[in-house]
């Protein structure tokens, strides 16, 4: 008898032990740890030349209209902004649906007239019993003609509501949809063929000098 206790004792904890530490309560712990540890590094210093242009409370104060803005205020921003010097201008505002086509083609003329600007689009997929449908949403046909390129803005959340990891990208079967700042760093110098800025490794992807640790892989379908 005690010989199988031997054996079956260690089992039995073995077994509790999985269990714990596959809980949503052990794993809350490890965020929470992950956050103290990065509020114990403190922020890092920055280069200082990204420069965020925000849309808030006071730029609908100030202009009096609801969102979404006319496209034609778009443009003026980009024109503003090359005028200023930017090297490169990167759109956090997905541009997927048509709005009114004196809009839409003074962007995308706009677009076309500098040859450095970045847009967002995003990968959708709906779970259904049976069914997986994946739906990509890309920049109107209009902006994508002005040679304009483009990145997803898909966000994964932790399970306490919180983003801690930047996902790089979306993969589709085996075609892999870069995100917005990934693309944005491929293309910062050279827009012709971004894409060989990028190398994917199994644990880092290489874009252009960079070495980014990769988040665990999301397979969309």
């Amino acid at each position: 008898m005690k010989k199988i206790n031997y054996f079956i004792i260690p089992i039995i904890i073995f077994v509790i032990l999985q269990l714990v530490f596959v809980s949503n309560y052990w794993h809350g712990l490890e965020l929470k740890a992950k956050d103290m540890l990065f509020q114990i590094r403190g922020e890092k210093e920055t280069s200082g030349n990204i420069v965020i242009v925000n849309i808030g409370d006071d730029t609908f104060n100030s202009l009096g209209i609801q969102w979404p803005f006319p496209r034609e205020y778009h443009a003026q921003i980009i024109d503003n902004l090359e005028r200023a010097g930017a090297a490169k201008i990167i759109f956090d505002i997905e541009f997927v649906e048509e709005s009114n086509a004196k809009s839409d083609s003074i962007l995308a003329y706009t677009i076309a007239k500098y040859n450095n600007i970045t847009l967002a689009g995003k990968v959708i997929t709906q779970i259904n019993e049976n069914t997986i449908k994946v739906q990509v949403l890309t920049p109107i046909s209009s902006l994508l003609r002005a040679k304009a390129n483009w990145g997803t803005v898909n966000v994964s959340a932790d399970n306490d509501g919180f983003v801690r990891e930047y996902e790089l990208f979306q993969k589709i079967r085996e075609i892999k949809k870069y995100s917005l700042g990934a693309i944005a760093i491929a293309s910062f110098k050279n827009s012709g063929n971004y894409l060989e800025n990028i190398i994917d490794g199994k644990k880092y992807l290489q874009i252009s000098d960079y070495l980014i640790p990769q988040m665990k892989e999301k397979t969309t379908l």
